[in-house]
């Protein structure tokens, strides 16, 4: 084999190992004929690769959870987005009712962070997106005075992920019993 031929088998294998490693993910594309397209970021990379229903899953075993279990069936995934700073999932259980167990589950680029209070909430609760990295959300019960449940009263929190503390911080009202008052089915106890 003379050199040229040599050099020849050499560019060529040197090419297809190439075109090997940029399919596979583990570089970019050096050669003329290749793509030139820039290598996503890691952030890039891993937002692609989280599913709504495996955050769930993820969210129902991490997340503290009432008697029954939270319900894959009734949770809502819909505002789960595995390329948002903030996201979030609602875990709910199978009943359904208006007082039912429910808890929001946060996370940051598709990754699992925290819930938005330790303790699930018996009645219901709503997450509203203000941007990318911030969500309120507001727990609505029934007021102390009125133990049938047709008055209601809301505590709202802002959530935002904070890329200097790498968390979620949280500014305002919780529910009443997260401050340490006692609480029932029907309402915050009255107060002595």
């Amino acid at each position: 084999m003379n050199d040229t031929t040599a050099r020849r088998r050499l560019a060529l294998a040197a090419t297809a190992l190439a075109a090997v490693l940029v399919t596979a993910g583990c570089g970019p594309a050096t050669g003329p004929e290749q793509s030139t397209s820039p290598t996503p970021s890691p952030t890039e990379n891993a937002c692609g690769d989280a599913r709504p229903v495996e955050a769930l899953q993820t969210a129902i075993d991490k997340a503290a959870a009432p008697e029954e279990g939270w319900s894959v069936e009734s949770s809502d995934i819909t505002e789960f987005n595995a390329c948002s700073s903030l996201s979030w999932v609602v875990l709910k259980t199978e009943s359904g009712s208006d007082s039912a167990p429910e808890q929001v589950a946060f996370f940051h680029f598709g990754v699992y962070d925290s819930t938005a209070y330790d303790e699930y909430f018996a009645f219901p609760t709503s997450v509203e997106r203000i941007d990318d990295a911030t969500v309120t959300v507001t727990w609505t019960y029934p007021e102390a005075i009125d133990r049938n449940g047709e008055k209601r009263t809301e505590s709202m929190s802002t959530y935002t992920w904070s890329d200097v503390t790498f968390s979620i911080d949280r500014e305002g009202e919780l529910p009443p019993y997260a401050d340490g008052d006692e609480w029932n089915n029907n309402g915050p106890a009255p107060s002595n």
